[in-house]
Protein backbone atom coordinates (compact mmCIF):
# COMPACT_ATOMS: atom_id res chain seq x y z
CA UNK A 1 0.00 0.00 0.00
CA UNK A 2 1.17 3.34 -0.87
CA UNK A 3 3.06 5.24 2.40
CA UNK A 4 0.08 8.41 2.44
CA UNK A 5 -2.58 6.14 1.42
CA UNK A 6 -1.66 3.74 4.43
CA UNK A 7 -1.44 7.19 6.69
CA UNK A 8 -5.09 8.18 4.90
CA UNK A 9 -6.09 4.65 6.52
CA UNK A 10 -4.43 5.37 9.83
CA UNK A 11 -6.20 8.72 10.54
CA UNK A 12 -9.87 8.09 9.39
CA UNK A 13 -9.82 4.56 11.44
CA UNK A 14 -8.63 6.64 14.37
CA UNK A 15 -10.39 10.04 13.67
CA UNK A 16 -13.69 7.80 13.44
CA UNK A 17 -13.15 6.33 17.01
CA UNK A 18 -12.21 9.69 18.30
CA UNK A 19 -15.72 11.03 17.12
CA UNK A 20 -17.36 8.67 19.26
CA UNK A 21 -16.13 10.15 22.31
CA UNK A 22 -18.27 11.79 24.56
CA UNK A 23 -17.78 15.27 26.25
CA UNK A 24 -17.47 13.60 29.78
CA UNK A 25 -15.05 11.06 28.31
CA UNK A 26 -12.97 13.79 26.46
CA UNK A 27 -12.70 15.85 29.57
CA UNK A 28 -11.54 12.88 31.73
CA UNK A 29 -8.83 12.20 29.27
CA UNK A 30 -8.12 15.58 29.32
CA UNK A 31 -7.71 16.20 32.85
CA UNK A 32 -5.99 12.95 32.60
CA UNK A 33 -3.46 13.51 30.52
CA UNK A 34 -2.72 17.01 32.17
CA UNK A 35 -1.77 15.24 35.12
CA UNK A 36 0.61 12.86 32.93
CA UNK A 37 2.10 15.88 31.44
CA UNK A 38 2.58 17.99 34.27
CA UNK A 39 4.54 15.16 35.83
CA UNK A 40 6.99 15.18 32.43
CA UNK A 41 7.28 19.10 32.77
CA UNK A 42 7.89 19.52 36.49
CA UNK A 43 11.56 17.64 35.81
CA UNK A 44 12.21 20.16 33.17
CA UNK A 45 13.56 24.01 32.82
CA UNK A 46 11.86 25.83 30.27
CA UNK A 47 10.09 29.42 30.33
CA UNK A 48 7.72 29.22 27.49
CA UNK A 49 4.83 26.35 26.01
CA UNK A 50 2.94 26.59 22.94
CA UNK A 51 -0.70 24.32 23.47
CA UNK A 52 -3.34 24.55 20.86
CA UNK A 53 -6.79 25.09 20.43
CA UNK A 54 -8.69 21.70 20.15
CA UNK A 55 -10.75 20.53 17.47
CA UNK A 56 -12.71 17.29 16.43
CA UNK A 57 -12.02 15.66 19.92
CA UNK A 58 -9.15 16.56 20.20
CA UNK A 59 -7.12 16.21 24.06
CA UNK A 60 -8.11 19.93 25.32
CA UNK A 61 -4.59 21.15 26.36
CA UNK A 62 -6.81 24.76 27.16
CA UNK A 63 -6.97 23.28 30.88
CA UNK A 64 -3.25 23.54 31.51
CA UNK A 65 -3.55 27.39 30.71
CA UNK A 66 -3.89 28.50 34.11
CA UNK A 67 -1.50 26.00 35.15
CA UNK A 68 1.08 27.45 33.18
CA UNK A 69 0.32 31.12 33.57
CA UNK A 70 0.62 31.27 37.24
CA UNK A 71 3.95 28.96 37.04
CA UNK A 72 5.18 32.20 34.96
CA UNK A 73 5.78 30.20 31.69
CA UNK A 74 4.92 32.30 28.81
CA UNK A 75 1.71 30.91 26.35
CA UNK A 76 1.59 30.36 22.80
CA UNK A 77 -1.10 29.08 20.36
CA UNK A 78 -0.44 28.49 17.00
CA UNK A 79 -1.88 30.81 14.20
CA UNK A 80 -2.07 29.70 10.61
CA UNK A 81 -0.87 31.44 8.05
CA UNK A 82 -0.63 28.86 5.04
CA UNK A 83 1.42 26.95 4.81
CA UNK A 84 3.07 27.70 8.31
CA UNK A 85 1.68 27.55 11.61
CA UNK A 86 3.03 30.96 13.47
CA UNK A 87 3.40 31.33 17.35
CA UNK A 88 1.18 33.79 19.15
CA UNK A 89 1.20 34.88 22.38
CA UNK A 90 -1.50 34.29 24.41
CA UNK A 91 -3.09 35.03 28.24
CA UNK A 92 -5.73 33.90 30.51
CA UNK A 93 -7.62 37.36 29.48
CA UNK A 94 -7.01 36.83 25.21
CA UNK A 95 -9.65 37.08 23.03
CA UNK A 96 -9.94 33.87 20.83
CA UNK A 97 -11.32 34.10 17.01
CA UNK A 98 -11.98 31.61 14.48
CA UNK A 99 -9.04 31.37 11.94
CA UNK A 100 -8.01 29.00 9.27
CA UNK A 101 -9.63 25.91 9.52
CA UNK A 102 -12.27 27.77 11.97
CA UNK A 103 -9.45 27.02 14.73
CA UNK A 104 -9.51 29.29 17.31
CA UNK A 105 -6.86 31.65 17.55
CA UNK A 106 -5.42 35.02 19.46
CA UNK A 107 -6.87 38.35 19.03
CA UNK A 108 -4.86 40.56 18.85
CA UNK A 109 -2.56 38.12 17.32
CA UNK A 110 1.05 39.07 19.03
CA UNK A 111 3.10 36.85 16.81
CA UNK A 112 6.30 35.76 17.87
CA UNK A 113 9.87 33.92 16.52
CA UNK A 114 9.21 30.40 16.99
CA UNK A 115 12.99 29.91 17.83
CA UNK A 116 11.76 31.47 21.37
CA UNK A 117 9.42 28.68 22.15
CA UNK A 118 10.77 26.13 24.37
CA UNK A 119 7.85 23.12 24.27
CA UNK A 120 5.44 22.35 21.96
CA UNK A 121 2.10 20.58 22.82
CA UNK A 122 1.66 18.79 19.30
CA UNK A 123 -2.07 17.16 18.54
CA UNK A 124 -1.82 14.15 17.35
CA UNK A 125 -4.33 12.21 15.26
CA UNK A 126 -1.85 8.76 16.30
CA UNK A 127 1.34 8.32 16.88
CA UNK A 128 3.42 5.40 18.03
CA UNK A 129 6.29 4.36 20.56
CA UNK A 130 9.16 5.14 18.41
CA UNK A 131 7.85 8.89 19.11
CA UNK A 132 6.17 9.76 14.90
CA UNK A 133 2.79 11.04 14.63
CA UNK A 134 0.16 11.46 12.18
CA UNK A 135 -1.73 14.52 12.11
CA UNK A 136 -4.27 15.59 9.39
CA UNK A 137 -2.01 15.62 6.53
CA UNK A 138 -1.11 19.09 5.75
CA UNK A 139 2.36 19.15 7.50
CA UNK A 140 2.07 22.21 9.75
CA UNK A 141 3.90 20.91 12.66
CA UNK A 142 6.44 19.17 10.58
CA UNK A 143 7.32 22.32 9.08
CA UNK A 144 6.75 23.83 11.49
CA UNK A 145 9.16 21.91 14.59
CA UNK A 146 12.79 22.42 15.25
CA UNK A 147 15.72 20.31 16.96
CA UNK A 148 15.24 23.49 19.46
CA UNK A 149 11.72 22.09 20.28
CA UNK A 150 11.36 20.18 22.90
CA UNK A 151 7.54 18.62 20.74
CA UNK A 152 5.09 16.58 23.26
CA UNK A 153 2.74 14.87 21.52
CA UNK A 154 -0.35 14.17 23.75
CA UNK A 155 -3.27 11.79 22.76
CA UNK A 156 -6.11 9.45 23.66
CA UNK A 157 -4.58 5.68 24.87
CA UNK A 158 -6.34 4.48 21.98
CA UNK A 159 -3.96 6.76 19.35
CA UNK A 160 -0.90 4.84 19.96
CA UNK A 161 -0.25 2.39 17.27
CA UNK A 162 2.38 -0.42 17.13
CA UNK A 163 4.08 1.48 13.99
CA UNK A 164 3.30 4.32 11.66
CA UNK A 165 4.51 4.57 8.27
CA UNK A 166 6.76 7.41 8.06
CA UNK A 167 8.05 9.89 5.52
CA UNK A 168 11.17 11.61 4.90
CA UNK A 169 9.28 14.87 5.82
CA UNK A 170 8.21 13.69 9.11
CA UNK A 171 9.47 14.58 12.31
CA UNK A 172 9.34 12.82 15.21
CA UNK A 173 8.29 14.05 18.33
CA UNK A 174 10.63 14.10 22.00
CA UNK A 175 7.79 12.81 24.00
CA UNK A 176 4.78 11.46 24.20
CA UNK A 177 1.53 11.93 26.30
CA UNK A 178 -1.90 10.07 27.05
CA UNK A 179 -3.49 9.76 29.70
CA UNK A 180 -2.06 6.86 30.77
CA UNK A 181 1.37 6.90 30.36
CA UNK A 182 4.03 9.32 28.99
CA UNK A 183 7.04 7.94 26.84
Amino acid sequence: MELEAHKKTIREQLLLKRRQLTAAEINQQSLQCFNQLRQVLDKLSYDSIMLYHPIQNEINPLMMIEYFWQAGKRIYLPVVRDPVLLPSEFNPTSELRPGSFQIKEPHPQLLTDPGKIDVVIVPCVGCDRQHQRIGYGKGYYDRFLTPDHLAIGICYPFQIVDQLPVAEHDKPLQKIVSSEEAF
